[in-house]
């Protein structure tokens, strides 16, 4: 049985989130709705001397009502785990490389609605 855990921080590893779109807009004559439009970047750098294979652990929100609509824009290259929205990114970097993952999605549900916590 194959098992994951982590040894500890690894400093020649760098992790870098950045928030590069957080939109909200409203919309609909008859059933008006509020939309988010949420994208980060996330850099992976290797600085180590030999390539190392890199597992980064995401996430998307999960909507709890059917009137919440989650629509995965990017990655398309992976699977969110079913009622956690958690998904796994792995790629094999070489020495001093970098790789950049998107993680962009919206979120849409009736504007006369609060959901918590809030996206904005």
């Amino acid at each position: 049985e194959e098992t994951e855990f982590a040894l500890g921080r690894n400093e020649k590893i760098t992790i870098e989130r950045k928030e590069r779109v957080k939109k909200e807009s409203e919309g609909g004559l008859i059933d008006k709705t509020k939309r988010h439009n949420i994208k980060y970047e996330t850099t992976v750098t290797n600085h180590m001397s030999v390539e190392h294979k890199v597992v980064l652990q995401d996430r998307f929100p999960i909507g709890r009502d059917n009137k919440i609509q989650v629509r995965i824009v990017n990655p398309k290259d992976v699977e969110p785990e079913e009622g956690t929205g958690i998904f796994k990114w792995e790629r094999t970097l070489a020495a001093g490389d970098k790789a950049v993952l998107t993680t962009e999605y919206t979120v849409s549900y009736p504007a006369d609605w609060t959901i918590y916590p809030p996206l904005d």
